[in-house]
């Protein structure tokens, strides 16, 4: 073998060998980063105690609830505070959220209208806090008038936590009926009626809204719903 060619295969060696073992290389390290801040009830004035609280990684911009990897959680203690910790190991999006893994039938909590459910973190310290809002019972009368196509569906959508309010539906063209949701107090909460045929050639629904006053476990609201007023087709 002429040594041309020794030299050569030499380089080639080393390039395989530099390339395998910049494919063996550990994901970089850009640091530890502690997240701490305090959840706390501004409507009741209260921290807010045993609440979940974690941080997670994802690399898209426009869905950052579509987390990716936990990195860390805990559970605020007595007094509402959390602190987090984790090695950053990439340059995606990571976000400090709480309650979004609490999912249950029957949310506690909601997010207070115009604060965030979850924050950018960019890497580097940071303190984070976040305003949940108890969840009250609404004790709903509603009259309904003249609908053609019962039962009327309706529900209650103000930011009611971590998972939808429950759906009521009422039955006869006429009623007059007192049933439950959920809502939060000092907020304007909004309510869907909806009337529709079997064969969807009558569809007609409204949103009617509600500003709720000071919180109490329960709070009083009382509509009147006429199908043939709302919005729609039929």
């Amino acid at each position: 073998m002429t040594l041309y060619m020794k030299t050569y295969l030499s380089f080639l060696l080393l390039f395989a060998a530099q390339l395998l073992t910049g494919c063996m290389e550990e994901e970089e390290d850009y640091g530890h980063v502690t997240v701490k801040g305090r959840v706390y009830d501004s409507n009741r004035q209260q921290p807010v105690a045993n609440q979940l609280v974690y941080v997670f990684d994802h690399g898209g911009v426009s869905m950052p609830w579509m987390y990716q990897n936990i990195l860390d959680s805990t559970r605020t203690d007595a007094s509402g505070h959390y602190e987090l910790g984790f090695e950053r190991k990439n340059l995606n999006q990571t976000y400090v959220t709480c309650g979004w893994l609490s999912f249950s039938d029957k949310p506690t909590y909601a997010y207070a209208k115009d604060h965030p459910g979850e924050t950018e973190v960019k890497g580097s310290n940071g303190t984070y806090d976040f305003d949940l809002h108890k969840i009250s019972v609404l004790r709903v009368r509603l009259k309904v008038i003249n609908n053609p196509y019962p039962p009327l569906k309706v529900w209650a959508t103000a930011n009611v936590g971590f998972s939808p309010s429950p759906v009521v539906w009422v039955h006869g063209n006429h009623n007059d009926t007192v049933f439950y949701l959920r809502g939060v107090a000092n907020e304007m909460n909004a309510f869907g009626l909806e009337a529709k045929s079997p064969d969807g050639s009558y569809n007609r629904s409204k949103w009617d809204y509600h500003q709720l006053g000071a919180y109490a476990d329960t709070l009083e609201v009382t509509m009147v719903a006429d199908p043939s007023t709302f919005p729609g087709k039929g």
